[in-house]
């Protein structure tokens, strides 16, 4: 992906009823590679707006005082562009 076209959901449901999930996400992301450079060599392409990582530090602050716990960084990354949220960390254990 080159970031020119969004391919992701703004939001996922999960139901409790489904706590494979939990265990299989950090799992799925960790061979995830943030897109760098403009040759589309990688998985995840960086936001283009930083007005868009605002609207999205918004709904995790607001999921996150409704009380979801976070599997993710829940936090912006700035590796020459920005990604949110960052990849799973080894010790994640929830999603947000």
């Amino acid at each position: 992906m080159t970031g020119q076209a969004c391919q992701s959901s703004s939001v996922s449901i999960v139901t409790r009823a489904l706590p494979s999930l939990y265990r299989r996400a950090p799992r799925a992301t960790q061979g995830a590679v943030f897109n760098l450079y403009r040759d589309g060599a990688g998985d995840i392409a960086p936001l283009i707006f930083e007005r868009q990582v605002e609207t999205i530090q918004a709904q995790v602050d607001d999921a996150l005082a409704k009380g979801a716990t976070c599997l993710l960084g829940g936090e912006p990354v700035q590796a020459g562009g920005i990604w949110y949220p960052q990849r799973f960390s080894p010790t994640s254990t929830t999603i947000c």
